[in-house]
């Protein structure tokens, strides 16, 4: 393995400085489509967070809620259409 190697993922400029809110300019994928954003709702908003810095909302993956428990680890995430993942 070389480690001084550099692999292209893709070429990525952020714009701005409000985390919900960039700009994202991909001009090539070295994987065809594999990691490529895909913006599912295009609105100026669309993710939350706590005061801890936890996400509490991602709409682009249609996540509705995401508690933490006393850790600030996932306990729960709720998504919009009403299916729940739990964590013990």
């Amino acid at each position: 393995m070389n480690l001084n190697a550099n692999t292209t993922y893709d070429n990525t400029t952020i714009i701005g400085t409000d985390t919900n809110r960039f700009r994202e300019n991909v001009t090539t994928s070295a994987y065809n489509d594999g990691f490529q954003f895909k913006d599912g709702v295009k609105q100026a908003n669309e993710y939350t967070y706590d005061s801890n810095g936890n996400l509490t909302k991602d709409l682009n993956k249609g996540i509705s809620t995401i508690t933490y428990n006393v850790l600030n680890l996932p306990n729960m995430v709720t998504f919009s259409d009403g299916s729940t993942i739990a964590y013990t």
